[in-house]
């Protein structure tokens, strides 16, 4: 399965997340508006996107190619330091557009801020994004 992972960071840990996530799955990898992938090329596209005061900063890449995305498996990782289960999370979330929020997998993953939050950024957060994956292959 052809795999591209299309990514913005602010603090650097979006992309930190994307590296590992190239490496483990020998996927090509694509700053988001870089002109460089084109998702026709790919089975799989995985937007790793970091949320910054609650938005999540890539839903406007996926909603401006959801024409093309839609016919492709597509995971966004939305990185951010609210916990999965906190209302903020869920209105991020839930602001990605219904008809889209219904085709996609979502994942979210910590984020950090400064050196205080810097242990909660692991490569096993990505597990669970990895698991789906594989089960995809299958």
């Amino acid at each position: 399965m052809r795999t591209v992972i299309v990514y913005r960071s602010i603090l650097g840990t979006t992309r930190k997340y994307a590296l590992w996530l190239r490496d483990a799955l020998e996927a090509d990898l694509s700053r988001a508006n870089a002109g460089r992938a084109s998702a026709l090329d790919y089975d799989l596209i995985i937007i790793c996107s970091p949320t910054y005061m609650g938005r999540i900063m890539l839903i406007g890449y996926l909603k401006k190619r959801w024409s093309i995305l839609r016919q492709k498996s597509v995971i966004l990782v939305a990185v951010g330091m609210a916990p999965p289960g906190t209302p903020d999370s869920r209105r991020s979330y839930e602001s990605i557009p219904g008809e889209i929020r219904s085709r996609i997998r979502y994942f979210k993953l910590p984020g950090k801020i400064g050196p205080a939050g810097k242990g909660s950024v692991k490569q096993e957060n990505l597990e669970p994004v990895l698991q789906y994956i594989r089960s995809l292959r299958i």
